[in-house]
């Protein structure tokens, strides 16, 4: 179990951008190309002075990892993912906040893992997607906080092949294509009621709380 607290918008705006620029691959003294790169992008502020918040972050992502057994250029393998996160916060009194959330994160790896006995058009490719969103309300009840959490998380993954041909094995290595695809898909909706009682200053400090949860999870595949 994993419990993140993010922060909210300030309440001046502000943006902030890390590693624009990418590195170049350098072969026989020549620039080849991209290498990898990692920018980063945030930003945040309000919406309405005192209400309205706003937060985002996002990095992007792409490398190129080659490997030593195959010739180039036909020896790499390409990952690129998006890691993006949105918040908004809502002054609604000064007992009751809302704050909703959402996080995408797509990623794509084109030739997974080619080597000498399985080349790029032997080896499989890989898309997946997960999204996450959250609404939670947080409200001031007779002395205590009541937080009401309701969240939707959604996955899926795919794995193909280069093309539609049949993956042939000989002693020198492997032809052909991938052998099989997949599909996965899977998600999650949870309803989440917590109350948490105001301190009780007696022989210490004592924190109470107590909630309940609704959840359901599903999930399928598909290979061929």
């Amino acid at each position: 179990v994993v419990a993140v607290e993010t922060k909210r918008g300030g309440d001046k705006w502000h943006a902030d951008i890390k590693d624009p620029f990418p590195d170049f691959r350098i072969r026989s003294y020549h620039m080849r190309g991209i290498r990898n790169e990692t920018p980063r992008f945030t930003t945040g502020g309000p919406l309405i002075k005192d209400k309205l918040y706003f937060a985002h972050a996002m990095q992007y992502f792409m490398e190129k990892a080659p490997n030593r057994t195959l010739p180039f250029p036909f020896n790499e393998s390409k990952t690129e993912w998006i890691n993006s996160f949105s918040q908004v916060d809502w002054n609604i009194s000064q007992r009751q906040l809302l704050t909703a959330t959402f996080h995408f994160a797509p990623q794509k790896i084109n030739f997974v893992n080619p080597e000498y006995f399985n080349p790029q058009v032997v080896s499989p490719s890989l898309r997946q997607h997960n999204y996450v969103g959250t609404m939670i309300d947080h409200y001031g009840l007779l002395g205590g906080l009541l937080d009401s959490t309701f969240s939707m998380q959604r996955f899926d993954v795919n794995v193909g092949a280069q093309g539609p041909g049949g993956m042939v094995m000989t002693p020198t290595g492997n032809r052909g294509n991938y052998f099989g695809t997949q599909r996965r898909d899977a998600e999650r909706r949870e309803w989440l009621e917590t109350w948490s009682l105001a301190p009780i200053n007696k022989l210490g400090t004592h924190l109470f709380k107590t909630g309940t949860s609704l959840t359901y999870s599903g999930n399928q595949g598909q290979f061929t």
